[in-house]
């Protein structure tokens, strides 16, 4: 019997039209007290791929669709204790497969990246594809059905469409955006930044955002604007910074697995010539993203990418999508609370977890936000030169200088 393709979804396909200048990989980083058993991680990655077929396949650019190549577990895990070459984590997803997880091993101590093509999920995917990989390696001898996986978005893409009609005339293409971090001519190397707020930190950033009225999405995003404000030109007045949203809270069963692509995506314009303090442009970013949620702003444009994929050869599809779909030069993403309830390797104590976006080209920065344990993890990965990287790291401390300032 002919093994099974696996199609791609309209959502999937606009993390495909930039494929020639990045890698969309999204990447998860734990790291455990002790080592792991790598024949059950074995065990719980093959029993994954009940539910999530795609891990051991490679990826069609032609016809956007997922194509068994005889993928197994030793083509995903790979053990060592030495340092891994870039393509362990950085490689070319139309020849391999769709998932890697490299486990480091320091003296009785492991960490493992988890590497999961972009093309097949987004961040809050990931970390469904980790809780699930979880439960198999937590319970290598239990035998359960494979879940089903929903990966498709077109009935609450359609079902908002009558909410948005008002604000369809809104509709506009994307305009150049700023750059964040100075250019460089030598030679660009996968590196990544990111600090950390402790628990206590993030406890007193909690509490002043609950006497704020707002989110500490809204204190983030104010953080980073901040940042911003001070490294920027002083000619430099207006930015957006591109707040990816969560769809699945739109769908009708919001507790089905979906390793999928469902992210829309809020733009907040903040004016830099505003003498605001951290505060007062929390509560700015706040109002703009109160604004924007009610006008199911996340939507923008799905339903006319749901209909150019259905319709449309994939080639003109894509023309479309890149149309109307930049990757920012400057971008934001919050995945999130990582449940420690669900991320746990059979009691291994975990000291360190959070996820960050693909290795963008500098000088693309994208500040990537987890928090687990209550500790709240600020990354970026870069494509980078030293001098970049440097650039980068101030601006992440930058952000976390905003926040523990109040």
């Amino acid at each position: 019997m002919k093994n099974k393709d696996y199609k791609g979804t309209a959502l999937d396909l606009v993390e495909t039209v930039y494929m020639e200048e990045y890698t969309p990989v999204v990447y998860g980083f734990i790291r455990f007290r002790s080592t792991l058993d790598i024949d059950r991680l074995h065990n719980a990655v093959r029993r994954s791929a009940q539910t999530v077929p795609q891990i051991f396949c490679l990826y069609s650019y032609e016809h956007h669709k997922w194509i068994p190549a005889g993928f197994n577990t030793d083509s995903i895990i790979h053990f060592t204790t030495f340092e891994l070459q870039h393509d362990t984590y950085i490689w070319d997803l139309q020849t391999g497969p769709q998932l890697k997880i490299n486990v480091f091993r320091n003296d009785q101590q492991d960490s493992i990246q988890i590497c999961m093509s972009h093309i097949l999920a987004d961040g809050a995917g990931l970390l469904q594809y980790l809780y699930l990989l979880c439960s198999y390696y937590n319970n290598p001898r239990l035998l359960v059905p494979a879940k089903m996986n929903s990966r498709r978005m077109a009935y609450s893409i359609f079902r908002t469409i009558p909410y948005r009609l008002r604000y369809l005339h809104n509709e506009q293409l994307n305009e150049e955006a700023t750059v964040l971090l100075p250019a460089d001519s030598d030679r660009h190397m996968p590196l990544t930044v990111k600090a950390t707020l402790t628990e206590n930190q993030m406890n007193r950033i909690k509490e002043r955002a609950r006497g704020l009225g707002i989110t500490l999405n809204d204190l983030f995003m104010a953080a980073y604007a901040q940042a911003m404000k001070k490294m920027l030109p002083l000619n430099k007045r207006d930015i957006k910074i591109p707040c990816p949203a969560n769809l699945r809270k739109y769908g009708k069963d919001t507790e089905q697995l979906t390793i999928a692509n469902m992210t829309g995506n809020f733009v907040c314009p903040v004016n830099l010539s505003q003498n605001y303090g951290i505060e007062e442009m929390a509560v700015y970013i706040h109002e703009n993203m109160l604004k924007q949620k009610t006008q199911y702003e996340c939507f923008k444009g799905l339903a006319l990418l749901e209909i150019a994929y259905a319709f449309l050869p994939i080639s003109i599809a894509r023309i479309l999508i890149k149309r109307f779909y930049t990757i920012e030069p400057i971008s934001y993403t919050n995945v999130g609370l990582i449940d420690e309830e669900k991320l746990l390797f059979d009691g291994l104590e975990i000291t360190e977890c959070y996820v960050c976006g693909m290795y963008r080209p500098a000088p693309s920065f994208q500040l990537s936000i987890s928090t687990y344990n209550n500790v709240c993890t600020l990354a970026s990965n870069l494509l980078c030169t030293q001098k970049q990287k440097d650039a980068g790291a101030r601006v992440i401390h930058q952000v976390v200088s905003e926040l523990i300032s109040m």
